[in-house]
């Protein structure tokens, strides 16, 4: 499955995005924001990505009427990982900004 996100409808590309940035900054307020103890940046967009996942699934967003068995595929979890890697600095200064 390639372009996933370009695929979806307008509204299901909000609920997307809008699933990343509430699930990204509920896992990193369960680290107080300190990503210090990961290897690399790469282990902690895993590690943030596998979250997602499980808990878009278990909150039933919008766009997630769309999923079925390409969720598991390697090009939907680069596809999702780059979005992933885009938002998390925005997330972490945001946070900054605020402290």
């Amino acid at each position: 499955m390639k372009n996933f996100y370009q695929q979806l409808s307008p509204g299901k590309k909000r609920s997307l995005i809008f699933s990343m940035k509430t699930l990204i900054f509920e896992y990193l307020m369960g680290y107080q924001f300190d990503v210090s103890t990961f290897k690399n940046k790469e282990a902690l967009v895993n590690d943030v990505y596998f979250y997602w996942l499980r808990h878009v699934a278990e909150r039933r967003y919008l766009w997630c009427e769309d999923l079925n068995e390409d969720v598991f595929s390697p090009a939907f979890a680069r596809e999702m990982k780059k979005k992933i890697r885009f938002l998390l600095p925005f997330i972490l200064h945001s946070h900054q900004l605020k402290t």
